[in-house]
């Protein structure tokens, strides 16, 4: 048993490494994608349609209880509705290498939340790892503005650290409820209930959107979005999480 646990302990990293690693190499590609791809179109189309292609394993097994389903849309609207579309968007102003910088500043922001609403107590050197830690963050987030009279990338970078705090949030409530609800059930959930909120400004960025409907940047940018980034990788995330 302990060897088992042990095992699905090092697959659980694995699986979230290797999901950091699918979304790290996205930023370059979904910058590119964005010269052409609307944001909410691109948000929609991303995990509505990957919705549908989980549905046929989610059906294997549909299970999530009901006491759940309140946190459950929160991480929807939280990871998917709000998260994706500050990225997106703050990937159109900022260099794309911000953005892995920044969103690593993740456990950083949780050992901040963790101080401040669980009065968790820390060590006198990971308070100062973390403070020093912030203060890069803060200086790459404001550097453009400061140092170049650059507001846009300074915002974009500020949209990309907001949306890193949405994922903080996604994180801690995955892992209060995925070690009892099925996997590919909550991700499908997830994926519907996060993208039918931007059918509304999908339909207003229509015609921008057919534009470019056959253009190579917007098939690379939904195929790398919707197959690796949403699919394979939240499978990975919420593996990781259980």
């Amino acid at each position: 048993n302990c060897l088992m646990q042990l095992s699905n302990a090092k697959l659980a990293i694995f699986a979230l490494i290797l999901a950091n690693v699918i979304w790290g190499a996205a930023f370059p590609i979904y910058k590119w994608a964005l010269e052409v791809l609307p944001v909410y179109t691109f948000t929609f189309l991303r995990f509505f349609v990957g919705s549908l292609i989980i549905l046929p394993f989610a059906l294997r097994n549909f299970h999530f209880q009901k006491k759940d389903l309140l946190t459950i849309i929160f991480i929807a609207l939280t990871s998917v509705t709000i998260q994706i579309p500050l990225l997106f968007s703050g990937l159109k102003l900022s260099p794309s290498i911000n953005a892995p910088i920044i969103i690593w500043s993740g456990p950083i922001i949780l050992i901040v939340f963790s101080i401040i609403f669980l009065q968790e107590k820390i060590s006198q050197k990971l308070l100062i790892g973390t403070f020093l830690s912030l203060s890069g963050v803060m200086l790459l987030i404001f550097k453009p503005e400061v140092f170049n009279g650059d507001f846009n990338a300074m915002l974009g970078s500020f949209l990309i650290f907001l949306a890193t705090i949405c994922g903080v949030f996604q994180a801690i409530l995955l892992k209060k409820i995925m070690h009892k609800n099925d996997t590919a059930t909550i991700v499908f959930l997830t994926f519907l209930i996060g993208s039918l909120p931007l059918l509304p400004l999908v339909i207003s960025e229509f015609n921008e959107f057919s534009a470019h409907l056959f253009n190579t940047q917007t098939f690379v940018g939904l195929v790398y979005g919707i197959v690796f980034s949403s699919v394979i990788a939240h499978f990975l995330l919420f593996f990781g999480s259980v």
